[in-house]
């Protein structure tokens, strides 16, 4: 019995250790913050803060010639949601700068056995591959990734995945300190941990973006968690 008892305190004590000396919460900064953004996409035509941006390189990542209705892009806005059929790289560029500690939900769906949920985060607010990339069953709806400046990235954090086409997804990115996390449903999905963080000036833009897959996107909210977050 004394044995026991004994375990049984040694426990108890580890874990309220754990918890006083700032044990990790893996839903951080899932809630709180100041909303500083927020798009429902109900006009009929896109706001004006958003921007088609470009692409550069190879063939093969959305570069060379395009047609003047390809650098327009074909985003739009159907029954209050932001569509496109397929951007090749090609993202819409939010114009409002990010927070640097930031939240960024929204919801996807993608209509394509394709998956291919793709965005991207502290970019320059023009180019593909400026920030970090992230994206949830690409590659024919393998994996999902979080990369720094290339999709290709060697050390890029990606786990097997599968999105199911149809269904609408609840994404949130999350930045503290020199970590991303994406959430998928309010579930911890990937994390991304960068010892130099993507900052300034040419680092502070969102966008939505596409390689060939028919996806939909709504209810954009952005959260600034201030400076004193981790």
């Amino acid at each position: 019995m004394v044995d026991r008892v004994l375990v049984s305190s040694v426990s108890l004590l580890l874990g309220l250790s754990l918890v006083g000396g700032g044990c990790r919460d893996p839903r951080q900064g899932l809630t709180g913050g100041q909303l500083v953004f927020e798009e429902t996409f109900s006009r009929p035509e896109l706001a004006s803060v958003w921007r088609v941006g470009k692409v550069e390189g190879p063939a093969n990542k959305g570069g060379g010639a395009r047609s003047e209705a390809d650098r327009r892009g074909h985003w739009q806005v159907v029954e209050g949601a932001l569509t496109t059929s397929g951007e090749r790289n090609q993202g819409l560029w939010l114009t409002v700068p990010l927070p640097e500690r930031v939240r960024i939900e929204f919801t996807a769906r993608s209509d394509s056995d394709s998956g291919d949920i793709k965005f991207e985060v502290f970019g320059d607010g023009v180019l593909h591959e400026s920030g970090y990339i992230v994206v949830f069953g690409g590659w024919n709806n393998s994996r999902s990734v979080i990369a720094r400046r290339d999709e290709h990235e060697a050390g890029r954090q990606e786990r097997e995945d599968l999105v199911q086409p149809g269904r609408t997804y609840r994404l949130a990115l999350v930045r503290t300190a020199g970590t991303l996390q994406l959430f998928i449903d309010g579930r911890p999905h990937l994390r991304y941990r960068d010892s130099r963080p993507l900052l300034g000036a040419e680092h502070r833009y969102f966008a939505f973006n596409s390689w060939q897959a028919k996806l939909t996107f709504d209810d954009l909210r952005i959260y600034d968690l201030g400076a004193g977050g981790r």
